[in-house]
């Protein structure tokens, strides 16, 4: 179910894009899939982190800011 502005209902991910540069901050207790292909290079991470095919996992209350390839 869609919230407007690109929200997943009962998804808890704050996502944030500005020019190439994408922010992620997964503030649940499970860890979540942005709900898109990301491609780029990953500038920080705190907490943990997974990338494979394209997505990006968050773990439990983490952070991630991507360069993306545009």
């Amino acid at each position: 179910r869609s919230l407007g502005c690109n929200a997943i209902w009962l998804n808890p991910l704050f996502v944030w894009r500005r020019g190439e540069i994408l922010l992620a901050l997964n503030p649940s207790g499970q860890a979540r899939v942005l709900p898109r292909e990301v491609r780029g290079e990953i500038l920080c991470v705190i907490g943990t982190q997974e990338c494979r095919e394209g997505e990006i996992v968050l773990g439990p209350q983490s952070f991630a800011a991507v360069r993306e390839c545009l």
